[in-house]
């Protein structure tokens, strides 16, 4: 059978559409930001909305 350029992995096909779905995310993130200049804001905000868990407060933590 001639190879369909597929892998797989457990009986399961592997593909890299999570990550692509990440990419659009970010890209999204820029667009609508008309740009960043502060760079650490950038990548907390593309964090925050990557991960379903986070939370934010207003105060800081206590140690």
């Amino acid at each position: 059978e001639a190879d369909k350029g597929q892998v797989v992995v457990c009986n399961k096909k592997v593909n890299n559409a999570i990550i692509e779905n990440r990419n659009k995310i970010i890209k999204c993130i820029k667009n609508n930001a008309n740009g960043y200049t502060n760079w650490s804001r950038f990548r907390n905000r593309v964090m925050y909305v990557l991960d379903p868990n986070a939370t934010f407060s207003l105060e800081p933590r206590e140690k």
